[in-house]
């Protein structure tokens, strides 16, 4: 997904212009939530496939096909990281020595919010219960990732399967930052854009 996207500025949400409507603010939200469920499939399957590899690397293995995952699995693992990763990126975007302007916390809950219609199940509500992130990143990194393993039926695969996804979603934080970033910065025209070749859809 970096390559489609524009130069990257993370944003400071004390300073970053806030949308001038309710509107733009929802259409804004809506793409935060509808790229961050693309970049959420886009993880999820680098983690199958590199679980696949290494299960595959032994040869005992070799022959041995993987566990099937439904769609509806699968998408139920997307919406757990996407509604994830909005909660992860509100808390790296938090600063020292000021509070979230009340525009930002409103875009952020109208992103959460949105991801319910784009994905039903699980509520945002139970998965923000799921995670606490007060209670440290890497913690509910790691507890991601064995739910995740666990869902995707990936837990047997390696020895380290169950703890590998959690350092692709720790290692993706500048992807997380240029999402937030384009989300308030681009036009909603550009928004636009970026949504139709990310999916491949005509613009």
């Amino acid at each position: 997904m970096d390559s489609q996207l524009p130069a990257f500025q993370k944003i400071v949400p004390s300073q970053a212009k806030p949308p001038a409507t309710e509107r733009e603010s929802a259409e804004r939200a809506l793409f935060f939530a509808t790229i961050n469920g693309m970049e959420s499939t886009r993880l999820l399957r680098e983690y199958m496939n590199v679980c696949e590899q290494e299960f595959h690397a032994n040869e005992a293995n070799k022959n041995v096909p993987l566990p099937e995952v439904t769609q509806e699995e699968f998408a139920e693992a997307v919406k757990e990281l996407l509604c994830f990763s909005i909660w992860l990126a509100l808390y790296e975007h938090a600063e020292a020595q000021a509070d979230p302007p009340e525009w930002f916390k409103i875009f952020i809950l109208q992103s959460i919010g949105l991801s319910d219609k784009l994905y039903a199940i699980p509520s945002a509500t139970e998965v923000g219960d799921k995670y606490p992130l007060s209670e440290g990143v890497e913690m509910a990194c790691q507890l991601l990732s064995m739910n995740m393993a666990h869902k995707l039926k990936l837990g047997a695969t390696a020895p380290a399967a169950s703890l590998h996804l959690a350092s692709l979603v720790q290692n993706n934080e500048r992807v997380r930052a240029e999402l937030m970033s384009l989300s308030l910065t681009e036009t909603i025209e550009s928004l636009d854009n970026i949504i139709h070749e990310s999916s491949g859809m005509p613009s």
